[in-house]
């Protein structure tokens, strides 16, 4: 499987860093022990679920939309997009806003779960051994997660001598 990239859009939300994070540790306390045990808690990693659900479905609408206004595609001109897997939930509620169908998603979760930044090469994957890509075909790849930052590009299946190899084509082979 081959690649080209069409456009691409990446952002990052620093005002929301407190939605998962690890408030000490690195280089201000770098080492555990010297942690005044009353405050251990700053050592551990905390997530506020409502803030990170609420990011990755407004993500994926938005950033799929600023990805069709870029690259000069409709939604009708997508064939498939294949979104981070973070949980069927968060999925449901983002492919209810988007502007496109939501048989054109390609959603993998019964296998791996949510493999983190892993999970969209995953999915792009089993998608292809499903005989879901084609060349030819547009396809959206969405990413979001940690950090609140987030990234999507559109890419179209095409043959081994009219692209490059994209690091994606390294993984997948």
């Amino acid at each position: 499987m081959y690649l080209t990239f069409h456009a691409e859009y990446f952002h990052s939300d620093g005002a929301r860093w407190d939605a998962a994070t690890i408030k000490w540790g690195g280089t201000r306390y770098p080492n555990p022990l010297e942690v005044d045990p009353s405050e251990i808690e700053n050592l551990y990693f905390r997530m506020d679920g409502h803030k990170i659900f609420k990011f990755g479905v407004l993500s994926l609408g938005e950033s799929i939309d600023e990805l069709l206004k870029r690259s000069g595609l409709d939604p009708g001109d997508v064939d498939l997009v294949i979104p981070h897997q973070p949980n069927l939930r968060m999925l449901e509620f983002a492919m209810r806003r988007s502007r496109i169908p939501r048989e054109k998603f390609f959603i993998d979760l019964k296998e791996f779960g949510n493999a983190a930044s892993a999970s969209v090469a995953m999915a792009l994957a089993d998608a292809d051994q499903a005989g879901r890509l084609k060349r030819g075909n547009r396809v959206i790849l969405v990413g979001f997660g940690a950090g609140l930052s987030g990234g999507r590009a559109p890419a179209r299946m095409v043959r081994a001598d009219q692209c490059a190899c994209t690091f994606l084509d390294l993984v997948l082979r």
